[in-house]
């Protein structure tokens, strides 16, 4: 295996410390004069402190932004977890569902489980609502909601409105996020 494939280890939390600063007001990391122990050269650690201590770190991907340490992309959310509770965690649930707001309010920990319980609405939805669509076939709406990966349904009925309140009942038994089937637009 080349260098270029090996996974490197997860960075400690005390080296993320060395590396970055969180900013609070903005929710940011702000890359930290780094010491030559974190460089192969001096002239490396010069250049890389030149260009880049007391500037915000990493790039917008994808909806995220990501911060490269040690020849590794790291998003930016789960940074910032690391460095406020002294460790990493497996998955960070964006409470806003808005994936660049990275302050410490809106970041909790989370199993993907919590994370699809607060899901945006899906771009195709032909209700404008999580879990309710429109049935051609019988000309009603039908509400459904899952449930440890089966579909429980709901029912079918005669107006939006019935549809989406038995949808919000279900969603409020299963204990879904007050967030869920926002739009992200």
């Amino acid at each position: 295996m080349s260098d270029k494939m090996r996974i490197r280890p997860i960075p400690e939390v005390q080296y993320l410390r060395e590396c970055f600063e969180y900013s609070s007001q903005g929710g940011s990391l702000v890359w930290n004069r780094r010491p030559l122990s974190h460089f192969q050269t001096e002239r490396g650690m010069k250049v890389f402190n030149s260009k880049c201590a007391e500037k915000e770190a990493g790039c917008e991907e994808r909806g995220y932004r990501k911060v490269r340490i040690g020849g590794q992309n790291y998003l930016v959310h789960q940074v910032v977890f690391a460095l406020a509770h002294g460790r990493w965690a497996d998955m960070i649930d964006h409470i806003d569902g808005n994936g660049l707001n990275n302050r410490l309010d809106n970041l909790r920990e989370a199993t993907p489980y919590m994370n699809q319980r607060n899901a945006a609405l899906g771009r195709n939805s032909s209700s404008g609502l999580k879990g309710v669509s429109w049935h051609k076939g019988i000309s009603k709406w039908v509400a459904y909601v899952g449930e440890g990966g089966a579909l429980e349904r709901l029912g079918s009925h005669q107006t939006l409105f019935e549809a989406a309140a038995v949808r919000k009942s279900a969603e409020i038994r299963h204990g879904f996020h007050a967030n869920h089937g926002r739009s992200n637009s």
